[in-house]
């Protein structure tokens, strides 16, 4: 089989009028899709006020200008782009104004209303300047961060992490600050990337500069819970990489994936491949030497995205055939391919990290370039397959999961071989509700045309809802109820003391109080997560 040609496509060239990109200062704006199956963003300037504008764009090319910001009132200068919720509406951050001039938190329906959710306050410690979009975490509220500011005051703060409601509820969860005992910003500072949702529930992020290494210049990765505990994954050392621009992104394999823009071998920036528990693997270092590597791109603001084909897709602000940044494939394994290099119409510097649509295609935004130099959205087809994107990725039975993509005609719907009901009408959104039999792993849509299916297995999230007796001896028997218990891997009482058990249902587990046990709540492990007990069971003489 001849293998399919790769296209670079400019799908659109911004004008100012319906909005234009920063050619002077980083523009990282991610995309989004809609449950219409088109594309959502923001650009940072242009527009009636010129500051700044949501669009949607269908993958033809089709243009929407859905909204003009007002800096004043609203907010102005969304650098960071939209998040879709599970509501269907976008959710989205403009880095300054909002009457307190600081920024603010946004949610806008698909027809354009825009609701404002928060104006930052720097006189509480809430931060200011939010360059990325809040991404929406299993329970249901969103989490981001501002680039500056916190609890230490303005001008003088590293940056922040909030929680805020869909309802619009805010709770800062953590200051990065300075600590003048080590002389340095160990958990990173000015993080200015979106977060990521781990499939152990916690939050992954970077951080630009900070951390514990050296002069404390060269960034991080860092983990934060819902609760907001943060500890560093990786403080990068120049070495393997420095300066992360984009957010990392976890692949099928649970590893996290990312670039910096600077360090590494040549001091261009690295592509990374990092353990959750910090061990990293520079898959590839940027060069900017000869002629040869600099056609291969360097300075890679964007993050990764991992294709349909399972290779992550990345862009260069820097370098190609033309100068101009360049489009690159990486496998999991470091093997590195330029993909499409920019000429300048079609854009050039693209800085976004790529989108990956549903239809198997990657889509961006270029800082520059475009017909009248204010930048461009592109389109990069690999020849992937299309397929299926659940809204969440991870929830318990019962919970209603949206379905992204081609499934017009839609017969059935199955969760790792579990049928389940579904929903709704048209060929690019399905609503589908997790049935209590399943277990961890792929979400098929069965279609007159074909079997599209998720990329990663979808986590069914377990629940222990009750057990009895309340109390036993070592030996005696235990029932556990709860959903998603199929798959349990390990039972633990009081002590961290490892039973043994048998799984009689997806709703069942007979545990046996085991040997070291102490008064305590149990746990299950299952391939889709970990839970406890809400009570303690007593382990009696």
């Amino acid at each position: 089989m001849t293998a399919k040609a790769v296209t670079l496509t400019s799908v659109r060239s911004f004008d100012f009028a319906d909005g234009a990109s920063d050619r002077f200062y980083a523009y990282t704006g991610q995309l989004a899709q809609g449950r219409d199956g088109n594309l959502y963003g923001t650009m940072p300037f242009g527009g009636s006020n010129n500051a700044g504008t949501a669009f949607k764009l269908t993958p033809g090319g089709t243009f929407t200008k859905l909204h003009d910001f007002d800096y004043a009132t609203e907010g102005g200068n969304p650098y960071g782009g939209l998040t879709l919720g599970k509501d269907g509406n976008f959710y989205g951050t403009n880095t300054g104004g909002g009457i307190r001039g600081a920024g603010t938190v946004f949610k806008m329906t698909p027809a354009g209303a825009v609701t404002i959710l928060h104006r930052f306050n720097v006189a509480v410690g809430e931060g200011f300047g939010p360059y990325a979009p809040p991404i929406q975490g299993r329970d249901g509220n969103f989490y981001g961060t501002t680039g500056y500011g916190g609890a230490i005051g303005f001008g003088k703060g590293d940056g922040t992490i909030y929680r805020i409601t869909p309802s619009g509820t805010f709770t800062t969860l953590y200051t990065f600050a300075y600590d003048p005992v080590l002389g340095t910003h160990p958990q990173g500072s000015f993080p200015l990337a979106p977060l990521i949702q781990g499939a152990d529930g916690a939050l992954y992020g970077t951080a630009n500069t900070g951390g514990d290494v050296g002069e404390s210049l060269h960034g991080t990765v860092f983990k934060v819970t819902t609760d907001g505990v943060v500890s560093t994954v990786y403080a990068f050392d120049y070495t393997h990489g420095s300066n992360p621009y984009g957010p990392v992104t976890q692949g099928t394999d649970g590893n996290l994936y990312g670039t910096t823009v600077y360090g590494g071998t040549f001091g261009s920036g690295t592509a990374f491949k990092l353990t959750l528990k910090g061990v990293i693997t520079v898959l590839y270092n940027f060069d900017n030497g000869s002629a040869a590597a600099l056609a291969k791109g360097y300075y890679p603001y964007a993050g990764l995205v991992q294709g349909s084909d399972g290779s992550f897709y990345g862009a260069t602000n820097s370098g190609g055939a033309n100068g101009l940044g360049a489009l690159f494939r990486i496998t999991p394994a470091g093997v590195y391919t330029v993909k499409a290099s920019f000429h300048g119409t079609d854009g050039s510097s693209p800085q976004s990290t790529p989108f990956l649509h549903t239809n198997g295609r990657i889509y961006g935004l270029t800082r520059a370039g475009g017909l009248v130099n204010a930048g461009t959205l592109y389109s990069l087809d690999v020849g992937a397959p299309g397929f299926i994107a659940p809204i969440p990725n991870a929830a318990k039975a019962g919970t209603p999961v949206g379905l992204l993509g081609a499934v017009g005609g839609t017969t059935g719907v199955s969760f790792n071989g579990v049928n389940a009901s579904f929903s709704g009408t048209g060929n690019t959104f399905r609503t589908t509700v997790v049935p209590a039999g399943a277990a961890t792993g792929l979400i098929k849509v069965t279609t007159p045309t074909g079997t599209p299916q998720t990329l990663k297995a979808f986590q069914q999230l377990p629940t222990l809802t009750a057990f009895g007796p309340a109390s036993g001896a070592v030996g005696s028997a235990v029932i556990l109820t709860g959903s998603g218990l199929t798959q349990t891997t390990k039972v633990t009482f009081g002590g961290g003391a490892i039973a043994s058990f048998v799984v009689d249902s997806a709703t069942q587990i007979t545990a046996t109080v085991p040997v070291g046990a102490i008064t305590g709540k149990i746990a299950a492990t299952t391939a889709g997560g970990r839970v406890s007990t809400a009570t303690a069971f007593t382990v009696t003489p």
